[in-house]
């Protein structure tokens, strides 16, 4: 395949199985710290497998997704797509991820033939931001892209909307109106043509990336305290194997970028305990786009309380089009009467 992404979200069906049982072809990816495998997988991957059981011509325009229970990267993952509703504009799936038997995510599809698209309809959508794109040498290691094993490359808007203090006088400072936006692609190319469902899996699967994690960013309260984070995860007993290799420099880069972000001080003692999603929401509103070309994506959080967080996020391409918007809600809990500089297997 052209692109890293496109062997990371593939799926397989299931040897020996009835029809609508699929598997990942390719191992899973468990962030390091993270309490299961990235949620974008699954994601992705039930949205790949529920392409599978449509004919041509329909195309994805929402999914509505939960996580149930922490995926683990060393166990297959088994794809049960149930065609709930099946007419001749439309399909409803069910997609029930399963580890051993038993439920890890679930999500509900709903696709539409591309055919019945109207001309003339109501038509308006949310502008996108003026801003420009990164450099042409992308594919370099640069401040701003410190992980360079994902399949997937960002370059987020460090001088736009949010990366400063919190001040009462300022309404663009408080956390419900704070924006952070990043420029994301899929590494390499994508073998498909534009339009083709691979691209909308793609986007599904970045669509993860930091997204609950804005509730914290919009509360200026780093996952990683103090600046001893970066030497204990020096220390953690990693081995010297490509994939500890890999491990320490996820979680060193995670620490200096969240360290430089929020500008650590002494003062700051707040710190997230527990992040886990549980909901996660696409609704797809175009779907002629690569996403192996850079992306906008903004995101903001504008409600948290009561131990959750709920964010959002829209998708534009370079010309302006919006793509999609995303929705997810999660645990969100700062640490209780402990301090410590690492939260115990917090959602990366």
């Amino acid at each position: 395949m052209g692109s890293p992404l496109e062997s990371t979200i593939e799926v397989t069906p299931l040897a020996g199985a009835t029809r609508g049982q699929f598997t990942n072809a390719n191992p899973l990816w468990n962030p390091p710290g993270a309490r299961g495998v990235y949620g974008g997988i699954l994601i992705a991957q039930s949205l790949a497998a529920g392409q599978k059981m449509v004919s041509s011509g329909f195309t994805v325009h929402s999914m509505h997704c939960l996580f149930i229970n922490a995926g683990r990267a060393g166990i297959p993952i088994i794809y049960e797509v149930e065609v709930m509703d099946d007419t001749s504009d439309r399909v409803t799936e069910t997609v029930h991820a399963k580890q051993e038997e038993s439920p890890i995510f679930k999500a509900s599809i709903s696709f539409l033939r591309a055919t019945q698209i109207q001309t003339d309809v109501l038509s308006h959508f949310t502008p996108k931001p003026h801003i420009p794109l990164p450099p042409i040498s992308s594919e370099s290691h640069s401040k701003g892209e410190w992980d360079t094993d994902r399949p997937f490359q960002t370059k987020r808007i460090e001088q736009a909307f949010g990366i400063y203090p919190l001040t009462d006088d300022n309404p663009h400072c408080r956390p419900e109106n704070r924006k952070f936006l990043q420029w994301m692609q899929a590494r390499g190319q994508i073998s498909a043509p534009e339009g083709d469902s691979m691209h909308s899996c793609a986007l599904a699967y970045m669509s993860d990336n930091f997204f609950i994690g804005t509730v914290a960013r919009a509360q200026h309260v780093p996952r990683f305290s103090s600046s001893q984070s970066i030497e204990l995860i020096q220390n953690l007993g990693l081995g010297h194997d490509d994939e500890s290799k890999i491990a320490k420099r996820h979680l060193q880069g995670l620490a200096e970028q969240e360290l430089a972000d929020f500008k650590y001080t002494p003062g700051m003692n707040e710190q997230i305990g527990m992040m886990v999603s549980l909901s996660h929401s696409i609704y797809f509103h175009h779907h002629s786009f690569r996403a192996d070309e850079w992306m906008l994506s903004e995101m903001s959080s504008p409600w948290a309380g009561e131990g959750r967080g709920l964010v959002a996020q829209s998708w534009w391409t370079q010309s302006g089009i919006l793509l999609a918007t995303c929705v997810q809600e999660g645990v969100v809990r700062l640490v209780q009467d402990v301090k410590v500089d690492i939260p115990p297997e917090s959602k990366l």
